[in-house]
């Protein structure tokens, strides 16, 4: 029997080992704890390793331990009320926010099907009487895409960088707040500010990408809304000259979205087919910036300033659709003098 970084190893002599992972609760543990209603333990300093994941064991094969930042809290009794923890960095600035009654929203994922039922679904804290836990995968929040987006990867926030960061638990009026660390990778040579600009390309590429899909919503509602109310003033004998509008509308409304969105895509396997458009380039590039603990290229900056000029295009292009073939439509609408709700 040995402690190792703080994990318990148990082995015999080449046969077989098993190991209880990190013992930290363990030598936090007092009298006063035990006896406290709530208690968040601070979680031991967690390397940021690159790979892949697993799915956990079966059979005779063992069992990772959770990836990412874990942490532990302790609950006398299951509360009724709302359960929250915040990840904060050394500012004070709230990063990811999870709920033990509504569930984080998650951006799609196109390979959903080949994981394991339930594995990598939107998910609330636990909070049963006793020892609980929860594992942070170092990232901010996914990026907001539109529910029904068929994209070929996963829109998850960018990795933050090794650092110093804090976790709050809350709990009605009781809150706690523990400091702990992130530190690299020790194999890797990476400095730094190496990590901080890989974050801080990574984090612009992900806030592009959430920009490109509230513009896919907006556009959407608008093209709903003028469909919706041409119909019912044509059922009503009042359409006259707004066909030729929302025509308008609608065609600059589909130009920008054909430029922003790949709609013709139903299946993830469509990018064979049909090429990825604005969003699906952030995607690819921010897969890029993160494929290795490393400074991103220079290639990758200047293609990302490609990308933004581009989306940034679009935004202006949407921001004028609004301004002309939108307030022109709402101009004929209000020279109607049409009630709000139409009673047929």
């Amino acid at each position: 029997m040995q402690v190792k970084h703080g994990d318990l190893i148990v082995a015999t002599q080449g046969r077989s080992f098993w190991i209880l992972d990190d013992l930290t609760p363990l030598h936090q543990l007092s009298d006063e704890v035990a006896a406290a209603s709530a208690y968040l333990f601070a979680p031991r300093p967690t390397h940021r390793f690159g790979g892949g994941f697993s799915f956990g064991g079966g059979g005779d094969a063992g069992e990772n331990p959770p990836s990412g930042v874990v942490l532990r809290y302790l609950l006398a009794e299951k509360p009724e009320e709302e359960v929250t923890l915040e990840i904060l960095d050394a500012d004070d600035n709230v990063l990811r926010s999870f709920s033990s009654q509504t569930p984080e929203k998650r951006a799609p994922n196109p390979f959903r099907r080949f994981l394991p039922p339930g594995f990598g679904g939107p998910k609330t804290l636990d909070t049963e009487a006793g020892m609980n836990s929860w594992s942070w995968d170092m990232r901010l929040p996914d990026a907001e895409l539109v529910d029904d987006a068929v994209l070929w990867g996963i829109g998850r926030g960018p990795q933050v960088p090794p650092g110093s960061y804090r976790a709050r638990l809350a709990m009605g009026e009781w809150s706690e707040t523990v400091d702990f660390e992130i530190v690299p990778d020790p194999r890797l040579d990476t400095t730094p500010e190496d990590y901080q600009a890989q974050f801080d390309l990574a984090k612009r590429i992900w806030e592009s990408l959430t920009e490109s899909h509230e513009a896919l919503g907006k556009l959407r509602d608008v093209r709903t809304q003028v469909e919706d109310l041409t119909r019912r003033l044509d059922e009503a004998d009042e359409g006259e000259g707004l066909a030729e509008a929302a025509e308008a509308i609608e065609t600059r409304l589909a130009s920008i979205e054909d430029r922003i969105y790949q709609t013709r895509s139903e299946a993830t396997q469509d990018v064979l087919n049909f090429p990825p458009k604005l969003d699906n380039q952030f995607l690819g590039l921010m897969g890029a910036v993160e494929s290795s603990d490393s400074p991103p290229t220079a290639g990758a900056v200047e293609r990302f300033n490609d990308l933004r000029a581009e989306l940034d295009a679009l935004l202006a292009e949407l921001e004028e659709c609004k301004n002309t073939e939108v307030a022109e439509f709402n101009r004929l609408v209000a020279e109607k003098e049409i009630p709000a709700v139409i009673v047929q």
